[in-house]
């Protein structure tokens, strides 16, 4: 079981150390390269199971500028950059799970629910922290976020089940543009680009 759920928000514009957006970095990059370089080790283990961590955030994201993810030529918004990166798991989880599908791997997406994390208090602004701190006491607990991964990871009822979005243990829609195998592809060859490596179907 491979379960990506590393995850940052930032409300200013940040690069990480390779010039690339920091939730895009985070939020994607991280989990396409992880997943890649350790991928024969997955096959090797058969009918292995890859989730990754999305939002429903994603829904706001309807279109992915992929020659600016810098922000270079647009105002910059956290909310805007953090809705991006999770659509972004989502278009990885598809196009990696019409890869895999002879592999007898699944790759799923997982909207885990408003958790009671401090992904929002460490490098937000101030009105973003006041409002994370009002909504805290709202949320669900760590455990209950974590439901829907463990559900995917061991249970038989989904052992067949790939390329999908799920809430709440529940397969659900994820946005129109999501559903795009030329956005899939588009991501799957920029995200080549920026860490400077191939991986072919």
């Amino acid at each position: 079981m491979l379960i990506n759920n590393a995850g940052c928000y930032v409300s200013d514009l940040q690069l990480n150390v390779d010039g690339i957006e920091m939730q895009f970095a985070t939020n994607h990059i991280g989990h396409f390269l992880l997943t890649n370089l350790i991928l024969d080790n997955v096959k090797a283990a058969g009918n292995a199971r890859i989730i990754n961590l999305s939002s429903i955030a994603h829904n706001s994201t309807r279109e992915l500028n992929l020659d600016d993810i810098n922000y270079a030529n647009e105002e910059y918004s956290g909310w805007k950059a953090y809705s991006r990166s999770k659509y972004c798991n989502i278009l990885f989880t598809k196009e990696l799970a019409k890869r895999l599908e002879k592999d007898e791997i699944t790759v799923n997406a997982v909207h885990p629910g408003g958790v009671r994390t401090e992904i929002a208090e460490k490098n937000a602004n101030w009105y973003t922290k006041l409002g994370w701190t009002i909504m805290k006491p709202f949320m669900i607990t760590v455990e209950k976020g974590a439901a829907t991964s463990i559900y995917l990871a061991s249970s038989l009822d989904v052992s067949d089940k790939t390329g999908h979005y799920w809430v709440k243990s529940k397969q659900e829609w994820s946005n129109r543009p999501s559903q795009d195998e030329a956005n899939w592809l588009a991501l799957w060859e920029k995200s080549e680009k920026l860490v400077g490596q191939e991986f072919p179907a």
